[in-house]
């Protein structure tokens, strides 16, 4: 199973360390193709600043509740 047959099967996606070089720009794009994402971080930044701008929730910490009811999770 590859990537694109993970990503046909689900819609709602959490991002731990959402604010990181590599996360950050794999959630925009999904963002942007529709998906419905959440994430979590430990630090603040412009990052989630830009990221929160999109209107996507990020928590602080990377609790477990954070997932909620996410389908697919990217650490």
């Amino acid at each position: 199973m590859d990537s694109n047959d993970i990503l046909a099967k689900v819609q709602k996606i959490h991002f731990v360390g959402i604010g990181g070089s590599g996360m950050c720009p794999i959630a925009e794009i999904l963002h942007h193709k529709g998906y419905h994402l959440t994430g979590s971080d430990t630090n603040e930044s412009d990052t989630l600043q830009r990221i929160r701008s999109y209107g996507i929730p990020v928590s602080m910490g990377h609790q477990a509740e954070n997932i909620g009811d996410a389908e697919l999770v990217v650490y």
